[in-house]
Order: structure tokens, then C-alpha cells, then sequence
């Protein structure tokens, strides 16, 4: 039995906006107690991710993160990953890009999130 993405994703995503200040993700990470988040436009498209560790080059800069947006720190560089695709391909791509997390996109809109500890929980279960 081959597990696909969907089965494991978390159809539930806190995302943020490009214009948001790093002050309201820190918020929001620490409210929802995660350590990144998928960054969309008005359309729902992806446009980023902001981690710990982007918020953390921001916290490091002069200016207060109250001034500062998340999309002068966030990732542009992001991979993305389909309901449909395995979690083996959804495995392969966290272990050669070294990321903790990948939005799940169907139709260019995200509609999920799946994580490092979703599949190592999705491949126990099997």
C-alpha cells in the first residue's frame, strides 16, 4: 500500500501574507506552535515560506520586527508538492532540500501542508 501525500497532509494551513510583519508570524507561530507557514497572494497562490530561521534573520536586522514584512525574509525559492504525489516523493524531496515542511498545492492554490513529522507518522502507520 503506497500512502499518498493527501493522506497524510494537514488540510488546516496557517498562512501569511507578504505584506504581513514579522512581528504578526512570530505571532502566529507562537500561537498555533508551528515553525514555519506557506506565504500566498490575495489568490491563494504560493508565493514563499517563512520559517524560524527567516524570522530569525529579520530579529537580527536594526529595525524592530514590527516594521519589518515577510516578504523581505521569506523563501522565494519554494517546492511544492502534490495530494496526489507518494510519500515517498514527498520524503525524497524534504531529505534533498533539506526543508521541514512543503505546501501541498493543487490547481497553483494550497490546500494543504505536510511535514516532516506528518510522514514519519503516515509511514509508521502503514
Amino acid at each position: 500500500m503506497n500512502l499518498m501525500v493527501k493522506d497524510v497532509m494537514q488540510a488546516s494551513v496557517v498562512t501569511l501574507r507578504p505584506t504581513d510583519t514579522l512581528e504578526a508570524a512570530i505571532r502566529l507561530f507562537t500561537t498555533h506552535r508551528i515553525s514555519g507557514a506557506p506565504v500566498v497572494n490575495d489568490s491563494q497562490r504560493l508565493v514563499g515560506v517563512l520559517s524560524e530561521a527567516d524570522v530569525l534573520k529579520g530579529l537580527a536586522a536594526e529595525a524592530g520586527p514590527a516594521s519589518q514584512r515577510v516578504a523581505d525574509y521569506m523563501t522565494r525559492s519554494v517546492r511544492a508538492i502534490r495530494p496526489e504525489d507518494t510519500l515517498d516523493d514527498a520524503a525524497y524531496t524534504l531529505f534533498m532540500t533539506g526543508f521541514n515542511r512543503l505546501p501541498v498545492v493543487q490547481d497553483g492554490k494550497v490546500v494543504g501542508i505536510v511535514t516532516r513529522h506528518d510522514l514519519i507518522g503516515g509511514l509508521y502507520r502503514t
